[in-house]
């Protein structure tokens, strides 16, 4: 809860300021009385007053110059004034410098004392309230813009990863492309998931064409074979060989990727100098089975 407010009475009429303590004796704030303007403005500078009330004629210094040094610094302060003056100039000049929140004419009824007074109270408290909601607003702006802040920051670095990300995959499709070995991926359902250029060369086929396709209907039935030995064994193997009019040398291995949960086979294949035999080898293995096969 915020402090209780205060009000500041300033009159050098002292019957006046024993009759306004006595008629707001008992509301809820802390009152101050003064009968010198001078020692209300110096009490007023060390602390200042939520509410200043002040007659207007006085030795040394008048109300509306009083409510105007409190209106220069202060401005938050409410200011009322006392008058026993009805004259339009005397209203103006009050309204012109000191910016004056109500007036009360003397003499001063005690109702309309009371009533001015806490209407001026719940002003207070409303720009008190004001005040504090603009202080949430303005934190919660700030907290808003630095998570706006944090948050383009993540775009701009998910932007230049996904970037960094597609060039590596557009280096690694022309890498593989430009590779004289035809390389064929085949996912563990036995579908063809990636060809590249080489491959429509070796089996004479549109790039891209195989891609969808069950391995064991496309592929020559020594490939599929191995294929299947390694989706069982997960053993990577070698074959040497000719098929397509051409010795060639195949290449069966496992692959795997955590991120996308998926993994297969990976055929690749090159021409190799011509060779009357067909070696099959395990991988980790120095030399050649006994299994050897005559190519044909």
């Amino acid at each position: 809860m915020g402090h209780k407010i205060r009000v500041m009475f300033v009159d050098d009429e002292a019957n006046i300021l024993s009759m306004i303590r006595r008629v707001l004796r008992h509301e809820p704030w802390e009152i101050e009385y003064y009968n010198n303007p001078q020692e209300a403005w110096q009490a007023i500078q060390k602390k200042p007053v939520d509410i200043l009330v002040s007659d207007h004629r006085m030795e040394g210094m008048n109300g509306v110059e009083l409510l105007a040094r409190v209106k220069a610094t202060y401005p938050e302060t409410l200011r009322i004034i006392f008058s026993g003056y009805s004259e339009v100039s005397t209203l103006t000049e009050a309204i012109n410098k000191g910016h004056i929140y109500k007036f009360i004419h003397k003499p001063i009824k005690e109702d309309e004392l009371r009533l001015t007074l806490r209407r001026a109270a719940e002003n207070v408290m409303l720009m008190r309230e004001n005040q504090a909601l603009a202080e949430k607003i303005k934190a919660q702006n700030e907290e808003l813009r630095q998570l706006n802040e944090e948050l383009e920051a993540r775009i701009e670095q998910r932007t230049r990863d996904l970037y960094l990300r597609q060039k590596a995959l557009e280096t690694a499709q022309a890498i593989l492309d430009s590779l004289p070995a035809a390389v064929l991926g085949i996912g563990m359902d036995g579908l063809i998931v990636y060809c590249n250029t080489a491959v429509s060369q070796l089996f004479d086929v549109q790039q891209g064409e195989l891609l969808g396709q069950s391995y064991d209907e496309v592929l020559p039935r020594v490939f599929v074979e191995f294929v299947q030995k390694v989706m069982k064994d997960g053993n990577s193997k070698t074959w040497q060989g000719r098929l397509f009019d051409q010795p060639l040398f195949a290449q069966f291995n496992t692959f795997s990727s955590e991120s996308s949960n998926t993994g297969g086979i990976v055929l690749s294949v090159i021409c190799y100098p011509e060779s009357d035999t067909a070696t099959v080898m395990d991988e980790g293995e120095s030399g050649p089975k006994n299994n050897m096969r005559q190519c044909r």
